[in-house]
């Protein structure tokens, strides 16, 4: 199997089966120039953009985009349900003929096969490079931007401009946290250091206070009750004393009863009067003010509010340090994604008039590829230029409006080792670049040739 990617090729011949309004046509060019020669509608266009879909499987629209499902069930002809195409390129090295069959249908194409003519295979990279941006409408191509028609030939950069662009939201988001944490730094100010106080041991002291008062509640109760039952055993008394009186024959019961009540109401008083001197003694009896530890406490509260001030200076001051490095680190790293776009554009090997613009758009001597800075011939020969350095495999221009060109440019392109496969209105070109007439889709010897359009398209070749 042959596998080598430096053979280059043109185009030997193709076979069309039910492409647009070619049902079935054979062409022969030999890896020859040859121009297709018809009225508009004859199907010159169709047999070139059958040809380029045949190598490539692509086809690139007026607008420089790529097909969708729907453009290719309209490659389709009417009545049929797909196309096939098979296109015979010539080897320039060695002679050998390569046969691509590709069928397209209704959403899509598939490569068949590719083999020498004797059916042995042929190693698919090597045609890689065999692009379909070479079927070149230079009307249409002035009309794309800079970038795509460097995408054209191939020079991409989308994958560094994603990179870079994603570098760049990284340097924004990074010097917005920076700015957020300098602006959060200045707003604290610069306080003092301080150290967090504890409040442990003032709590204690409260704790022990609240104790005290809470016993000294207790105590106070309980004198109040054992109070009022030594006022009610007095006013029993007094009760009692004054039913003496009155009630003489009880008087012994009575008296005995009044002993008894005295008794008692002076056994509580000495009761009372042991418990108060116990409690005097204890102290528990003098409510303790706790102003004095609140006042420590709050104390410590505004010691501890400033310590978390300065703790919150030192962290924003830590997190600014933090942002800083970030916001450098992506710097850096856009710096690096730019320079490697700026060496990819560097590797890419165009010639010297060619240059780039910061979007990796094609400029020659620094201008954009337009009608306004550059001809039709020197953009050809510009392109020419550019496919020679970048070492395309398919030595093959597919020119729509060839007549657009004069005849010493397609003298040197031809000069320069490729391939033109034109198309142009009736007219009348030269022998030399193989004219080959189009009448409904269909080749035909000649053409019939009025004289108003003979008068009006002059051959460019006279």
């Amino acid at each position: 199997m042959e596998n080598n990617n430096d053979l280059t090729y043109k185009v030997q011949g193709i076979t069309v089966e039910n492409f647009k309004g070619l049902t079935n046509i054979e062409i022969e060019l030999n890896g020859e120039h040859k121009t297709f020669i018809g009225m508009n509608g004859a199907g010159k266009t169709s047999i070139i953009q059958a040809m380029v879909m045949g190598i490539t499987g692509e086809q690139i629209k007026s607008n420089g985009k790529k097909l969708n499902k729907k453009d290719y069930f309209n490659l389709i002809s009417n009545g049929a349900t797909s196309s096939n195409i098979d296109t015979r390129l010539v080897e320039i090295e060695t002679g050998k003929i390569v046969v691509m069959k590709r069928k397209v249908n209704k959403t899509s194409e598939k490569l068949l096969s590719i083999t020498y003519e004797d059916g042995t295979p042929v190693k698919h990279d090597i045609f890689n490079n065999l692009v379909s941006q070479f079927s070149i409408d230079l009307g249409n191509f002035f009309t794309l931007s800079a970038k795509q028609q460097a995408q054209y030939f191939g020079i991409d950069t989308d994958i560094y401009d994603k990179a870079i662009l994603v570098a760049k939201e990284s340097v924004k988001d990074a010097n917005k946290d920076k700015l957020t944490s300098s602006n959060k730094l200045k707003a604290l100010g610069n306080p003092e250091p301080v150290e967090k106080a504890s409040s442990v041991a003032i709590m204690a002291e409260i704790e022990l206070i609240n104790e005290h008062n809470a016993k000294r509640v207790e105590v106070s109760t309980w004198f109040k009750n054992k109070k009022a039952e030594l006022d009610s055993l007095n006013k029993l008394d007094q009760a009692n004393r004054k039913e003496e009186d009155e009630l003489i024959e009880k008087l012994n019961a009575l008296k005995i009863k009044i002993v008894e009540t005295g008794e008692q109401a002076l056994e509580l008083d000495k009761f009372i009067n042991t418990k108060q001197a116990d409690a005097d003694k204890k102290g528990v009896l003098v409510i303790k003010s706790t102003d004095d530890a609140k006042k420590k406490l709050s104390e410590v509260d505004y010691i501890n509010s400033k310590a978390h001030e300065y703790k919150v200076f030192t962290e924003t001051q830590k997190e600014l340090t933090s942002a800083g490095l970030v916001w450098t680190t992506t710097k850096d790293t856009l710096s690096q994604k730019e320079a490697e776009k700026v060496a990819y554009l560097k590797s890419v090997d165009v010639p010297a008039e060619i240059g780039f613009d910061d979007n990796g758009g094609l400029l020659f001597k620094g201008k954009e590829l337009d009608e306004t800075n550059l001809n039709r011939a020197q953009l050809l020969l510009a392109i020419i230029a550019i496919c020679r350095k970048q070492e395309v495999g398919l030595k093959t221009f597919f020119i729509k409006n060839i007549n657009l060109f004069d005849k010493s440019t397609l003298e040197k392109v031809a000069s320069l080792g490729w391939q033109i496969i034109g198309e142009m209105v009736y007219s009348v070109p030269a022998d030399s670049m193989g004219a080959i007439y189009i009448k409904e889709s269909e080749i035909v010897d000649s053409l019939e040739k009025k004289s108003e359009q003979i008068a009006t398209n002059k051959s460019i070749f006279e």
